[in-house]
């Protein structure tokens, strides 16, 4: 059983320092995950949006899938960053399984965002997973890298 912390149709607005490399995307990414949900046995998909100056502006929680998978559109991926105002934006997901390494749908998800954020203007910075073991992954790193807890 999942249990939200936030109203999934509102966009929680940040004002964080700049995210300058995927070690800081990644825990910033954590600490949203903890945020937005309590227990964790479903996959869950969001968006960072980050300003011009790569400062974070907000995120939206976009997809509650099952265990095991999410079916993400990418149009709406575009849609919850515009509607932030991002010029450019994360994607971060979560993993049950414990196994932070990408599938290889969630990598060429990451590589359809970025194609498609140069024709608009809003480049698909990182793709970022979670585990509840605090290790995640970035595939622009191509590396797991682990989560500090407070």
């Amino acid at each position: 059983m999942m249990t939200f912390k936030v109203i999934m149709e509102r966009a929680k607005q940040y004002n964080n320092p700049k995210i300058s490399n995927p070690n800081e995307a990644c825990q910033l990414a954590y600490k949203i995950f903890n945020e937005i949900i309590v227990d964790e046995d479903r996959e869950i998909f969001f968006v960072i949006a980050l300003n011009a100056k790569l400062s974070v502006i907000g995120y939206k929680l976009l997809y509650v899938g099952t265990m095991d998978g999410i079916k993400v559109r990418p149009a709406e991926v575009f849609r919850a960053a515009l509607l932030l105002g991002a010029h450019s934006f994360y994607i971060a997901h979560y993993h049950p399984s414990g196994d932070p390494k990408p599938s290889r749908e969630d990598t060429a998800l990451f590589y359809h965002l970025d194609q498609i954020g140069k024709s608009l203007c809003c480049q698909c910075v990182d793709s970022v997973i979670l585990t509840k073991n605090n290790k995640a992954w970035s595939t622009v790193a191509q590396s797991e890298i682990e989560v500090k807890t407070e």
